[in-house]
């Protein structure tokens, strides 16, 4: 019974240890997707924001024309 009760003891730890590095690895994906997230984001608003200016340049341009 002693023997049992150790190895229950064990289980319960290693199933501890993998909630724990579950745990770890949904914290490292979270964080990685919010940086892959925002570097995206902001790459587009500077790609946006530099077709916005250059459309509004050539529609200055050809007023002037």
């Amino acid at each position: 019974m002693n023997e049992l009760s150790d190895r229950a003891q064990t289980v319960l730890e290693r199933l501890a240890n993998v909630q724990q590095v579950k745990q770890q690895y949904m914290a490292i994906g979270l964080a990685v997707g919010l940086a892959i997230g925002l570097t995206v984001g902001v790459v587009l608003g500077l790609v946006l924001s530099q077709l916005d200016d250059t459309s509004q340049r050539t529609v200055s341009n050809g007023r002037r024309g």
